[in-house]
């Protein structure tokens, strides 16, 4: 291991450990499970609204013999422009949210999802209701003192998880005012030209 000595504060620093964590800290995020929201549909004011969370390599750097779980998180968001309406868990898992407290959604799976190499996992769709236009962001946070928080797996245990969506909320398209007035002349041309 290379020992330098740093005169200015007399003491002795080692490269070769801090570089070795700064590898090992830059793989660990690049191999993480990522979260991916997708919206459904327009996000139109006055419209119901669902959007997909899915979890991106939930397996990625584990055994082969690893089991997902459980997964959790609790949801921000800005209650002036969204009404939240429905966590609807993936088919065969079983909503949680109930026993996890105010702001906290979560699922869990029993036996557990098995490690099956898919690249991609579907988890949930959360039901929002659009009350305002504007640029309004959706939280998912884990907590690091909270055990239901994260991806849980039966041998590599608690995973954090968090991500961030921008949502772009419009209002309704209302029809061309000169659209509407050309169907309405053409209307009252054939009606016109109809034979008496």
């Amino acid at each position: 291991m290379k020992v330098l000595y740093q005169r200015k504060q007399g003491r002795f620093v080692t490269f070769k450990p801090f570089f070795m964590a700064l590898v090992c800290g830059y793989c660990g995020l690049a191999n993480a499970a990522l979260l991916k929201i997708e919206a459904t549909g327009p996000l139109l004011v006055g419209k119901s609204v669902d959007l997909r969370l899915h979890v991106n390599r939930p397996f990625d750097q584990l055994t082969a013999n690893e089991t997902l779980l459980s997964f959790g998180f609790k949801l921000e968001f800005d209650r002036h422009m969204l009404r939240f309406q429905q966590f609807l868990p993936a088919a065969s898992w079983d909503d949680d949210s109930a026993w996890l407290g105010d702001g906290h959604i979560g699922a869990s799976r029993f036996p557990g999802w098995v490690n099956d190499g898919a690249p991609n996992l579907y988890l949930a769709t959360l039901r929002f209701d659009v009350l305002q236009a504007g640029q309004t962001s959706l939280n998912l946070l884990g907590e690091a003192n909270d055990l239901n928080d994260g991806l849980n797996y039966l041998y590599a245990g608690r995973h954090n998880m968090s991500t961030q969506y921008r949502l772009q909320l419009t209002t309704i398209p209302e029809p061309d005012s000169v659209l509407v007035l050309g169907v309405g002349l053409w209307g009252l041309a054939m009606v016109c030209r109809r034979p008496r």
